[in-house]
């Protein structure tokens, strides 16, 4: 009697459940706290130069969630009231980036000699180290809130407007040739035609851009910045006196990041109701 053979351990574009895809997301996590807690132990009890990584590159996890490293954070450093500056600074800047980016975009996709008349810049702005927006910004800003969101509207279009236009240009041309045998308006194969079978993949690209800022928030409060997240991660790093501040902050940002991001595939789920049960 022969053995059924056995099933290959990893297979490609197997469904999974949701439960052995939970266990398996917290293998990553799990492995890497006890990482961190193994640099970070004291060989020699009471020694902290017994550690692999130094104290002031990375704190132990009793040290990082100590309670008076969370009381200085959220009451000296106003973690709160930070991270909701921040998320107004992502938010104007984002905001000022895609109502210039979409239009823009869509009107590249849909006329050639739109696009063949801003293709330069829009190669020109792929190249652009993001970094260097920050002088530039506070020469043409100053050093005030102008800057900040001004640094970020110029990051995020740059970064928005390729794909919005990729979106638009996506769309068959049969869309177009059967609307325009229906007798449709110029006005009408863009309002029509393309924007709406484009729009899925619009908002897929909004909802990457907003993601993306939050990454840029730290540069974008390198700079005379009284409050924000990135401000306390640049003091925290510059004084080099509380690490713990610095990674705390960064959960912080990842967290905020990851909510916002949940609501942004509630509003996709809302908007095309016909994806829904896909990957989100």
């Amino acid at each position: 009697m022969t053995r059924a053979p056995k099933a290959p351990l990893w297979r490609i574009r197997e469904t999974l459940s949701p439960g052995v895809t939970a266990l398996l997301g917290l293998v990553v996590p799990a492995a890497a706290v006890v990482l961190w807690w193994w640099l970070t132990r004291e060989s020699t009890p009471g020694v902290v130069e017994s550690r692999i990584v130094n104290i002031n590159i990375l704190p132990a996890p009793a040290e990082m969630f100590a309670r008076d490293t969370l009381r200085s954070l959220w009451f000296e450093r106003e973690l709160s009231r930070s991270a909701v500056v921040s998320l107004g600074r992502v938010c104007s800047g984002f905001a000022i980036a895609a109502a210039v980016a979409v239009p823009l975009g869509v009107a590249m996709g849909a006329f050639t000699k739109v696009a063949a008349l801003f293709r330069p810049l829009m190669t020109a702005g792929g190249y652009l180290p993001v970094a260097a927006l920050v002088p530039l910004t506070l020469v043409w800003f100053g050093t005030g809130e102008a800057q900040k969101v001004g640094f970020l509207a110029i990051a995020v279009f740059v970064y928005l407007l390729p794909m919005v236009v990729a979106a638009v240009d996506g769309v068959d041309q049969v869309y177009l040739q059967t609307a325009q045998t229906q007798g449709a308006s110029r006005a009408q194969l863009v309002a029509r035609v393309l924007v709406p079978i484009a729009l899925p993949k619009v908002y897929g690209s909004l909802r990457l851009a907003f993601g993306v800022a939050w990454s840029w928030i730290i540069l974008a409060e390198v700079v005379a910045a009284e409050r924000g997240l990135g401000f306390i991660i640049n003091t925290a790093q510059g004084r080099g006196t509380n690490m713990g501040h610095v990674y705390l902050t960064l959960a912080t940002i990842i967290g905020l990041s990851f909510v916002l991001d949940r609501l942004w595939a509630g509003g996709d789920q809302l908007l095309f109701p016909y994806k829904r049960g896909a990957h989100a």
